[in-house]
């Protein structure tokens, strides 16, 4: 296990969408992109507001239960690909029936669960689960600015819960794949409905 490779939990969801940008981004360290600063500054502001509440988390929060705020990074062994799951989460609370999984996105909901969160959230219960306990659900919780009264310089924010159904079993086939793509010597094809590939192709270099 000591020479195992590690995959993120949130970079896995790209092994579905493009192989080809997978083996790069784990190759040669994930792609560049504009990622606005706004949206981090958000992001950051959200997960230490929530990490201060400790076990007292605000009314509108969607799980009622033992409020653990965020984890420890997590990791996983698994056998059969031999690689190590790892992975941290936003949030998680201890109910009767198991533990929730609340991930925190700085975007405009959606009233399904995007397939590429959805791998994320199915990694974060392989993790759990082998970690901790029980998954008895989990889902993502939105916070999406709104209009509203600026005068006092606040931003109101709409917050959306929109649950999921988890299945860690997902994870196992999909770190097969991972263990196939990383041990190619060279990049695989690219996916096809692969934004970044067909960019590169349109702007002239060969793939």
């Amino acid at each position: 296990m000591t020479n195992s490779i590690s995959v993120s939990v949130t970079s896995i969801y790209l092994v579905n969408e493009c192989p080809r940008c997978f083996w790069f981004s784990e190759k040669i360290g994930a792609m560049p992109g504009v990622f606005p600063g706004v949206l981090s500054r958000m992001d950051s502001i959200i997960k230490n507001f929530m990490d201060e509440r400790k076990t007292n988390p605000p009314p509108w929060f969607p799980i009622k239960g033992r409020f653990l705020g965020a984890t420890k990074l997590l990791k996983a062994f698994e056998p059969e690909s031999g690689l190590i799951m790892k992975g941290k989460l936003d949030a998680l609370v201890e109910t009767d029936g198991g533990y929730w999984i609340v991930d925190y996105k700085t975007s405009k909901p959606q009233n399904d669960v995007p397939k590429y969160y959805q791998t994320q959230l199915d990694g974060y219960a392989f993790l759990v689960e082998r970690n901790i306990g029980k998954v008895a659900g989990g889902g993502l919780l939105y916070f999406y600015p709104k209009n509203g009264n600026l005068t006092n310089g606040n931003v109101p924010f709409d917050i959306t819960w929109v649950k999921a159904n988890l299945n860690s079993q997902n994870i196992v086939p999909l770190l097969g794949k991972v263990g196939e793509i990383l041990n190619m010597p060279s990049p695989p094809a690219s996916g096809k409905d692969c934004g970044m590939c067909k960019w590169l192709q349109e702007a002239g270099y060969r793939l």
